[in-house]
């Protein structure tokens, strides 16, 4: 269940992950790469230095010595030190591994408990001193820290500790006349969401860090069985449990990338699974498996050795390609996941630390490989495969500016006799501008005077920041001029070295090869286009991009040399209007998003599909570049009757030169302004086509359908987008009048990526993004209570408690007496804790005459809240009170606002430095702000909540919880919602989206009904929380979609239940949202909804945190 539910789970992990999303242009230089190998001998052992000598390790960690509960260290074997001198010691055995190679040994310091010593001075300065002392009595050349617990991180004395350690460090290599110790930090990744605020200042006091991949949430949990460190998320293993996604947290905290070492371990991992059917990451287990016959380990960890021999039978073992993981069940239900040297899922993650710039892999530890040459690859295979396969390289590896990568391809010769402008372009829109295309002959790269001029205004344009000049080659060129110009090594040096001139002669950022006019027809035009790009690698500086555009059914033919992509290429894009053309003898679509329905003839011809393929095949997220086309084909049909399905219907081909087989989106526009053009959306491609009477098949993409493939794009966290002929855009706005490029602007609008504006400045009393926690606090009619010790204090910038009821005597009461203890608890827990966030959520209960005449004579109001405020020693309040606002006490409610602001900051405050705070929340649908409120008044509050949702008794058609986009104008969504409150004058930077926690139920008339709009029964719908959700997820049939046209999710079950709720891959798209509006923050309602008590293994709040 954990697998299947752990999206369901993630809202505070993902507020955690919102800090990593704001990057910086850096570019670090990696010159070389670390490789770290570990040797953790058993407690009687003996080190054998003939295993290691041919490891060929950079670094060597002898571990792991302890810390004492009086602050000593407690060593790792009996033998590190005998009672008399012999040479069987391991610390006298350990300095001879270094041989006559530059291999550092480092001495592994692990903690498993908090650093005790760091609160005391004496001890902190005895702890270090002593650490650095047995560091270089027995030769070690540095130390590496390993701490399992989180709790030094809120410890102001910890980067005290660093700075001495540091400094003593100094004072030792000066005094010793030696080198520094080198030292290195691991972080193990279930810790990184208490570390991110301190790691860039962490890191300056050491020479690495370590990522410890494995060491995720649950990892020693013997109920839940996971995957051995998984490279990439999926469907069922979250972005917290997979190595990129910390790793890039990593670099996105501040950590420079050439310091990050990418820990793995060669320790399988086996459970006893509770139904040997239902495999994968997160489902239940009965217990770990048995140990393993070398190293007896009760805690599931198997090593190469003791498991290869269950490796022989290869049907067993399953590859997820795209998560990148190994596992098997053997005959007894065991299940296994583990590392094979020579499998592709191994290789991958190797060349992926390479190919990313970062400072090395280790692994962790020799034990866990094959060390007694049992499986007959003889010894350590993992660590000889992965030392093999690593290789970095000098090349500036960039990360991303806040701009989203969305790639712009403009072929000025295809604009007819309009000449291209850039002048009327908007500039944000794209991050790379791609000139399309020089063609080659004889040796060298040109292009033709349509394009030459388009360049030239490029360079003329005036923006403040314009988009990178990517030259596009070759997109004309046939297969047989492709291969009459690059045949041998001689003429690829020739095309290299002119497309080198090329670049600097048009001072352009990159290139892009664009073999994708014809499919490649041969093994051996793919390996000339492989040799090509390997030789434009090696001609163009560092600096410069290289992009290479595909053709689908190039990669199906296996066209493509991965490797050598991965080496050299900087974004791979997926020419997405490539799976249909106008010449063939059937109807079809050229740019289908989605996999499963009957109209394909080939599934695979989808982006869906190809995209998988790309990423099976070993391409990098982030490489890969979906591909839009505003350009539309059209096709003739054959014959047409009575019963016509437009759809895979015979064509014919016109000799009419007024019939051009492609079409713009001006043109598209003009037809369907025709009586006789009918018009269709196929949902489950998620792409429109439309028909006339002149016999005509119109394939094309609309806003809605680019729309999708945003979305798509963002929740499947590709690297980003390319858009085909912006010249086919309605460049001039003429049709839609006054609408240029209107798929572009679609794409913009959906296109979510990890970049995201900067935060704005922080400061003590306004944080640059709000995390706004809503804990309900449990009355007499609550079963299942949150008690108030379990909420997350610690992720949350504040936490409002609901409720207290405001009614019409001026009377502030919670709802009963059970309430109103655990608000008591709660304020003690305050105090303890020191925590300077706590909001009172206050509802109005009165009719909105009596409001107003409260707002009358508002001194008596003012005092009540003011007295509340100060009685539980909240720092600030949340006003429900839009059913009893209206035009007609708008104005005396801002009166009351303003009055009760003043009031509350002079008076005494408690000893709090920030003012007093004042916030309202509004319902989604209350579009309409003047007529309610003064917005001048709005713009001065704390925040303004919108609330995405509101659960109405009897409704008429199916909703779907919280959808960012409408899929018809009028109906609501945050997007249309936040456009209306703009346009009143609300500054964005106000607006805290609110998002539910709690799933909405309604039953349908037909179960086979799966869209939002179907007629369901008249009958109050039902709110499920968490534990309810997962427990439905159990049922047999259930299944679990996304509305990507509104970024909404929803299951279905066969009962007809269609049941509508947040998922991780929503979550994160909704918070990035946010931060790209550039909003003020967060909102969790609430955090009652989720399963707090971990009773259906959904992955409890608190422990999802520990996942950050």
């Amino acid at each position: 269940i954990y697998s299947k539910m752990s999206h369901l789970k993630c809202y505070i992990r993902s507020f955690i992950l919102i800090v990593a999303f704001f990057e910086s242009d850096i570019a670090s230089t990696i010159s070389n790469c670390s490789f770290y190998c570990f040797t953790i001998p058993k407690k009687d052992q003996i080190l054998d230095m003939t295993l290691y000598r041919s490891l060929n390790c950079t670094h060597l960690i002898y571990g792991f010595i302890t810390i004492t509960s009086d602050n000593r260290l407690q060593r790792t074997t009996f033998n590190d030190l005998l009672l008399t001198y012999i040479e069987q010691e391991n610390y006298r055995i350990f300095p001879k591994m270094k041989l006559d190679r530059s291999m550092k040994r480092l001495l592994g310091i692990r903690q498993k408990k908090s650093l005790t010593f760091i609160d005391d001075s004496i001890l902190m300065n005895g702890f270090i001193e002593l650490v650095v002392e047995t560091a270089r009595r027995y030769h070690f050349d540095g130390l590496f820290f390993y701490f399992d617990s989180e709790e030094h991180y809120k410890n102001y004395h910890f980067e005290k500790f660093l700075r001495i350690l540091t400094e003593k460090a100094d004072e030792d290599a000066t005094q010793s006349s030696t080198r520094r110790l080198f030292l290195v930090y691991a972080i193990p990744s279930s810790t990184l969401q208490y570390a991110r605020h301190r790691l860039s200042t962490i890191q300056a006091y050491f020479d690495a860090l370590y990522l410890i991949a494995e060491d995720i949430p649950a990892v020693d949990d013997p109920l839940v069985a996971l995957h051995l460190q998984p490279l990439y998320p999926s469907d069922t293993i979250p972005r917290e449990d997979s190595i990129s996604e910390n790793a890039e947290r990593l670099v996105n905290s501040g950590v420079p990338i050439d310091k990050i070492i990418i820990g793995l371990s060669a320790w399988a991992r086996s459970y006893i699974l509770q139904d040997p059917e239902d495999v994968g990451h997160g489902n239940p287990a009965l217990g770990f498996g048995k140990p393993g016959d070398i190293n007896h380990r009760r805690d599931g960890r198997l090593s190469y050795a003791e498991l290869c021999t269950e490796l022989r039978n290869r049907s067993k073992i399953i590859y997820d390609a795209k998560a990148v993981t190994l596992s098997l069940t053997d005959e007894n239900g065991q299940w296994y996941s583990f590392e094979e040297p020579q499998h592709e899922s191994f290789h991958r993650k190797i060349r992926w630390v390479s190919s990313h710039g970062y400072g090395g892999v280790g692994i962790m530890s020799v034990e866990g490989d094959d060390t007694l040459g049992r499986c007959g690859e003889g010894l350590l295979p993992l660590h000889r495969m992965a030392r093999r396969l690593l290789q970095c390289s000098g090349r500036h590896f960039h990360i991303k500016s806040h701009l989203c990568t969305r790639i712009c391809v403009i072929r000025p010769k295809m604009s007819g006799r309009k000449v291209f402008k850039f002048d009327k372009f908007l500039a944000s829109a794209c991050s790379h501008i791609v000139i399309s295309s020089a063609s080659i002959r004889m040796g060298t790269a040109r292009f033709d005077h349509k394009s030459n001029t388009a360049i030239n205004d490029y360079h003329d344009w005036k923006v403040d920041e314009k988009p990178k000049l990517i030259l596009a080659i070759g997109a004309e060129q046939t297969c047989a001029s492709w291969r009459l110009e690059i045949a041998n090594n001689i003429s690829r040096s020739i095309v290299a070295n002119s497309i080198k001139e090329l670049v600097k002669e048009y001072n352009a950022d990159g290139v892009q090869i664009s073999w994708t006019h014809e499919r490649m027809e041969s093994s051996r035009d793919g390996e000339m286009l492989a040799a090509l790009i390997t030789h434009l690698r090696s001609t163009l500086h560092q600096s410069t991009l290289i992009i290479l555009a595909t053709h689908p059914q190039s990669l199906l033919a296996e066209r493509y040399n991965i490797s050598v992509i991965n080496s050299n290429v900087d974004y791979v894009i997926i020419d997405g209007h490539r799976f249909h053309t106008a010449m063939n003898p059937f109807t079809g679509h050229h740019s289908p998003v989605f996999a499963s329905s009957e109209l394909l003839d080939d599934s695979r011809m989808t982006l869906e599909k190809i995209a998988d393929e790309w990423i099976i095949r070993g391409i990098e997220y982030s490489k890969l570049i979906i591909g839009v086309s505003a350009e539309g084909i059209r096709q003739t049909f054959a014959k047409r009757h009575a019963n016509f399905a437009p759809f895979r219907a015979a064509t014919t081909l016109t000799n009419r030169a007024s019939d051009p087989l492609f079409i713009s989106q001006t043109e598209i526009c003009e037809l369907k302004k025709k009586p006789s053009t009918r018009e269709n959306f196929l949902d489950e491609l998620g792409v429109p086509y439309l028909v006339n009477d002149d016999d005509e098949f119109v394939a094309y993409d609309d806003r809605q359908s680019a729309r999708i493939k945003a979305t798509w794009t963002s929740l499947n966290n590709y690297g980003g987008m390319a858009i085909y002929g912006i010249e086919m855009d309605n460049p001039q706005g003429e049709c839609p009048s006054d609408e240029p490029y209107p798929i572009l602007h679609s794409l913009v609008d959906a296109h979510i990526c990890k970049q995201c504006p900067r935060l704005r400045p922080m400061s003590p009393c306004n944080p640059p993004i709000k995390v706004a926690c809503s804990y309900r606090l449990p009355d007499e009619n609550d079963n299942d209570p949150l008690r108030p010790l379990s909420i997350p204090f610690d992720k949350c910038t504040e936490v409002v408690v609901e409720e207290v009821i405001l009614d019409g005597n001026y009377d502030l009461n919670y709802r009963d007496g059970r309430a109103t203890a655990y608000m008591k608890t709660l304020m003690r827990l305050i105090l303890r804790l020191n925590f300077k966030g706590l909001i009172s959520s206050i509802l109005c209960q009165m009719s909105r005459r009596r409001f107003t005449q409260m707002l009358e004579q508002r001194t008596e109001l003012i005092n009540q809240l003011i007295n509340h405020v100060n009685t539980y020693g909240f720092t600030g309040i949340e006003l429900k009170c839009n059913h009893v606002l209206s035009a007609d006490n708008k104005h005396m409610f801002a009166n009351m606002i303003n009055e009760l602001r003043e009031k509350l900051n002079t008076a005494d405050r408690g000893g709090y430095q920030c003012p007093r705070t004042i916030s309202v929340r509004i319902p989604a649908w209350q579009r309409s702000l003047h007529n309610t409120y003064n917005t001048s008044m709005l713009n001065s509050l704390h925040h303004v909540v919108l609330e995405p949702f509101e659960q109405r008794n009897s409704i008429g058609t199916i909703q779907l919880i919280s959808p960012v986009f409408s899929i018809v104008d009028d109906h609501l969504s945050i997007s249309s919602t936040i456009k209306s409150w703009l346009a009143d004058g609300l500054h964005r930077d106000k607006i805290l989206l609110d998002i539910a926690m709690y799933g909405v139920s309604q039953q349908l008339i037909a179960a086979s009904g799966n869209h939002s709009g179907n007629v369901i029964h008249v009958q109050p719908t039902q709110i499920f929380n968490q534990k309810q959700i997962c427990h439905r997820s159990r049922e047999p049939g259930y299944q679990l979609k996304t509305h990507y046209s509104t970024v909404s999710s929803y299951a279905t079950t066969p009962k007809g239940d269609w049941i509508t709720f947040e998922t991780q891959r929503t979550l994160t798209y909704k918070m990035r949202y946010a931060m790209r509006e550039d909003l003020a923050g967060i909102g969790v309602m609430t955090l009652n909804e989720d399963d707090f008590a971990n009773a259906f293994m959904c992955s409890r709040y608190g422990r999802t945190t520990r996942k950050c």
